[in-house]
């Protein structure tokens, strides 16, 4: 593997590529419904949905990658999320497929986008301490 993609392919890189996908696939959703008033049949929600699933794709892939690499917490917060998410994106389609709208699927894929946040923010927020064996030993003294 080149240098470049090794970059790439470090966690904390691989996630915001994955968010950055998920968040321009969420912005292709709504242009797409922007010209359809129609029911969305499954060919349809290929078409609307694929860029946010290749994101969701990435993000289970960074976020598995930290939790191999016991890096954050947050990783395996933003993994359960993203699992969830592609758990219900499947039964979504599955139900689009068969011409039913169920609203559950709709709340269920925004708690699963809630956690998903949660995991980055605490990715995020972990990333700035480092991340030595000798900073994760016992506290000093004065420390909680």
């Amino acid at each position: 593997m080149t240098r470049t993609l090794q970059r790439l392919a470090r966690p904390p890189r691989l996630l915001a590529f994955g968010v950055a996908t998920f968040v321009a696939g969420r912005l292709l959703d709504a242009w797409w419904h922007t010209g359809h008033d129609e029911f969305e049949t499954g060919a349809d929600q290929i078409q609307a949905h694929w860029l946010a699933w290749l994101g969701t794709l990435l993000i289970m892939a960074a976020a598995a990658q930290g939790v191999r690499e016991r890096r954050s917490p947050g990783y395996a917060l933003t993994l359960a999320g993203a699992l969830g998410y592609a758990v219900v994106a499947a039964w979504h389609y599955y139900e689009h497929t068969e011409r039913r709208e169920v609203d559950l699927t709709h709340l269920l894929l925004v708690v699963a986008n809630v956690v998903v946040l949660l995991g980055i923010v605490w990715v995020a927020t972990d990333s700035r301490v480092p991340r030595r064996a000798s900073d994760r030993s016992t506290p000093t003294a004065g420390s909680p």
